[in-house]
């Protein structure tokens, strides 16, 4: 990643992930080290935006399954179950859509 001149917000990111060089103030050290948890590395880009993993409409509905199933899995329905899988990473085109078609068909 390129980054232009030592006053860009970046540039303390790779600074840290690369050489785990943190800024001197203690704070600003500490709020990069939470920051950075957000970010992730991909061939030298840096994003902030999870990536997930697709899955195929089955494959989805056997992980809101496995999540239903799973201890306090059953206390969750609809967007609640739609927004588990996805927090844990997993994307498929009818996410949300499934969880409300499956309460429908069991309740």
């Amino acid at each position: 990643m390129t980054i232009q001149g030592e006053t860009d917000w970046r540039r303390p990111l790779p600074d840290y992930l690369e050489t785990d060089i943190l800024p001197p103030d203690e704070k600003e050290a500490s709020r990069l080290k939470h920051r950075v948890a957000r970010f992730a590395v991909l061939n030298g880009i840096y994003s902030s935006h999870p990536f997930l993993r697709c899955l195929s409409r089955e494959e989805g509905r056997d992980i809101l399954q496995e999540i239903h199933e799973s201890d306090c899995g059953s206390q969750l329905a609809g967007w609640d179950l739609a927004n588990k899988a996805l927090r844990v990473g997993f994307f498929w085109p009818t996410l949300k859509k499934d969880p409300i078609s499956r309460a429908k068909v069991l309740g």
